[in-house]
């Protein structure tokens, strides 16, 4: 065989075995992301993060930049199996820090912050039975059937659903804390003081625009914390810290919460509907033994009229008036223990800017009703909101939402009713590429009497008259939004 004969059969067997081998290693790189800039302008809002506004007499405007960066990467080896990674970077405010480690941080001068957040690193996939069952391991984003008036955040845990015909089922269980070894109790066992959330939903279609589902949510609270567990604060004994480095003298906690629900959604004509309503019932052991009955629950709408859509949502849970004096009738949602103050629930519903959290927001924050325990007052909300294009390029939204308190007690301070005020809010956006936005949006916030007398001086601390209300807050933005 002659020298060129060979090198081609060589070639050709080259080739043959590596198209035989592509169906073994051929997997999809998918990348998705989208970027946020926003210049704001606010005398409620900053760039603090903070969940809760701080409504004070004589607020002083804040002027801010921030942005928002997320990449999700999926490895997928094929429709069956796939690698899910989620990451996030924020500047929380232009100007901010530089050269150091930390979230939300980094737009100073020279910038190199560390900052690459991990949001989701699971895995996703489909067991090759009959009823194809679904499988997410990992940190994993979740929410409930209640629009996330329990919660809505990243959880690491493990995730099964199948759906057989027109039932839909899953289960998950999440490990949200476990103490050993974080916040000075080192001696404390792994999977012993821990915080775990177990999640049954089932689903039913009954017909093509008619569905039900039923679910049931365990909390059970295990963690080694006093008082001000929920906080992210704990009681340290001296003598033992002194001795020993660790906190072990903190007081035992253990709170368990059952949570059972039905929900529903319909799609009737031009509308569709849905809602739900959970109730809640247990042990809390903080801040003293005590048991818990208390309820939330939801209802929206979207109606097709005109050239728009008319939105239509309205939320409550219950609040309790003597917090901590045993029973307990406050929803309980769920709150961050390593980082205090912070809600992991989110009800994004209505679309306000002021009065709940923005569906908008990045890391700025300050908000009348920061999560749906609402300092163990609950809450009861309700906006009426219109969307609409004008051309295939310009839209707008305008909205208006109240709000109260469902029960006054301490953490009311005078109030002088429930009521919290009434937002109105409006945007206005044009669509620069198919990918990328440009927007601007304003809100304002009418008090109620609930902040009649109930505020101080932001400058001085003195509290305001007992006839005063403080000033009316407002928040204004432009924004930048890409999506890929």
């Amino acid at each position: 065989m002659s020298l060129k004969k060979k090198m081609l059969a060589v070639a050709a067997v080259g080739a043959l075995t590596a198209a035989t081998a592509v169906p073994a290693m051929a997997f999809e790189n998918e990348f998705h992301g989208m970027y946020r800039f926003k210049g704001v302008m606010s005398n409620v809002q900053n760039a603090s993060g903070a969940h809760f506004a701080t409504i004070s007499d004589d607020p002083q405007t804040k002027t801010f930049l921030e942005q928002r960066a997320r990449l999700l990467y999926s490895a997928k080896a094929s429709d069956d199996l796939k690698l899910v990674t989620h990451f996030e970077l924020d500047y929380s405010k232009f100007g901010d820090n530089s050269y150091n480690v930390g979230r939300n941080n980094g737009g100073a001068l020279g910038a190199d912050e560390v900052n690459l957040e991990t949001k989701s690193v699971y895995l996703d996939f489909n067991l090759p039975t009959a009823t194809k069952i679904n499988f997410k391991v990992g940190m994993q984003p979740w929410v409930d059937s209640y629009g996330g008036l329990v919660v809505n955040a990243d959880m690491a845990g493990v995730l099964a659903s199948a759906k057989y015909g027109d039932l839909a089922n899953s289960i998950g269980f999440f490990r949200f804390d476990d103490d050993a070894g974080r916040k000075g109790f080192e001696k404390a066992l792994s999977g012993k003081n821990t915080r775990d959330f177990l999640a049954l939903d089932s689903k039913y279609n009954v017909t093509k625009d008619f569905r039900v589902g039923a679910t049931y949510y365990l909390l059970n609270d295990d963690l080694n914390a006093d008082n001000a567990a929920l906080a992210g604060a704990f009681t340290t004994d001296a003598a033992t810290t002194a001795s020993t480095g660790t906190n072990s003298g903190r007081v035992a906690n253990s709170s368990i919460t059952h949570m059972v629900g039905v929900n529903a959604q319909a799609k009737v004509g031009i509308a569709t509907i849905d809602g739900g309503l959970i109730y809640q019932f247990g042990t809390l052991d903080t801040p003293v033994k005590g048991h818990l009955s208390a309820f939330g629950g939801y209802v929206g709408s979207k109606v097709a009229a005109g050239p728009g859509t008319v939105n239509f949502v309205a939320a409550y849970t219950s609040g309790d008036s003597t917090p901590g004096a045993g029973n307990s009738n406050a929803f309980q949602s769920v709150q961050n223990t390593t980082s205090s103050g912070v809600s992991e629930n989110t009800f994004y519903g209505a679309n306000l800017h002021i009065l709940l959290r923005s569906k908008y927001e990045i890391n700025s924050g300050g908000y009348i009703v920061g999560s749906s325990n609402n300092k163990n007052q609950g809450m009861t909300v309700g906006a009426l909101g219109y969307d609409m294009k004008f051309t295939d390029k310009l839209y707008g939204n305008a909205n208006i939402g109240a709000g109260a308190v469902a029960k006054t007690n301490g953490n009311s301070g005078s109030a002088d009713s429930k009521y919290l005020g009434t937002e109105i809010n409006a945007e206005v956006g044009y669509k620069l590429t198919d990918n990328l936005n440009v927007s601007v949006v304003g809100a304002f916030m009418k008090l109620g009497n609930y902040y009649k007398g109930n505020a101080k001086n932001a400058n001085t601390g003195a509290a305001i008259a007992a006839g005063d209300k403080p000033n009316d807050p407002f928040y204004s933005t432009v924004m930048l939004n890409y999506v890929f």
